[in-house]
């Protein structure tokens, strides 16, 4: 065989293992490889399928994603998800920009600036990875196969499959911020998107804000599992009224403490 057959042939084979093989070996830059069942979309669906069922708790949107999120959230805006260019790939930390948003695509409410650590696709996607490392989950996608062997079309697939490639997918190595953090397009919503999420916390008392399709959890922002007003990691940040009445007083009495020390001390 010629020099450059033999060329050609190793270009093929690593083209496939850098680009096909990223559902497996890769931190998924799009949402589906070909528009098939392949990263995000192998365990989360098509994203144009309707009613998607969410994976957390088994609800129904009532809608696909993408109306949900282009419609619901976004206005019609198509450009702060998709490049400028074909529609597809989606790539999820990067597109042409909303109306006055950063061009981060997906990582602008997935992702938080101040967990970066340099591994992600725009570098902040650490409570993310944490959160699917948390689920941990091996009966992915739907239907999967548990004695199919790797690469095999009926593979199941672990939740922790970020962690192949991202140390900081591991809670143990690294610390996402809190809750209450603002994702990027959290803290600017651009211009003319009403319906932005803008409250990490979702408190039923603000009426659900990260809410859109009748499940009240929200997004997992830290990827501990815990889900806004639920994590115990945030009762100051994020408090339910219950939980404000039950730190007031706790509050009062150690301000009384306080004030009493001081007295002593004066006299």
């Amino acid at each position: 065989m010629s020099r450059q057959k033999l060329l050609l042939q190793f270009l093929v084979s690593l083209f496939s293992v850098s680009v096909i093989g990223a559902g497996t070996a890769q931190a998924y830059p799009q949402y589906s490889v070909n528009g098939d069942a392949t990263n995000c979309r192998a365990c989360h669906g098509d994203f144009r399928a309707s009613p998607y069922i969410a994976l957390t708790d088994g609800q129904s949107w009532g809608a696909s994603l993408m109306d949900v999120h282009s419609n619901d959230m976004l206005n019609g805006d198509c450009f702060t998800c998709h490049s400028s260019g074909p529609r597809f790939p989606v790539i999820l930390g990067s597109s042409a920009g909303g109306n006055g948003l950063d061009p981060i695509s997906c990582a602008g409410c997935h992702g938080r600036a101040e967990d970066g650590t340099g591994e992600g696709s725009v570098g902040f996607d650490a409570g993310l990875r944490q959160h699917h490392w948390v689920a941990n989950r091996t009966d992915l996608p739907t239907g999967c196969d548990p004695a199919a062997p790797p690469g095999d079309p009926d593979e199941c697939l672990s939740t922790r499959i970020c962690a192949d490639c991202h140390d900081d997918a591991d809670p143990g190595a690294f610390t996402t911020a809190a809750e209450s953090v603002l994702p990027p397009y959290y803290a600017n919503p651009g211009t003319n998107h009403p319906d932005m999420p803008s409250d990490p916390c979702n408190l039923e008392i603000d009426g659900f804000p990260e809410d859109y399709a009748g499940s009240t959890e929200g997004l997992d922002n830290d990827g501990d599992g815990f889900y806004d007003d639920d994590d115990n990691n945030n009762i100051i940040a994020c408090p339910e009224p219950g939980q404000i009445a039950l730190l007031l007083p706790g509050i009062g009495v150690l301000l009384l403490i306080d004030r009493r020390r001081q007295r002593s001390q004066a006299r």
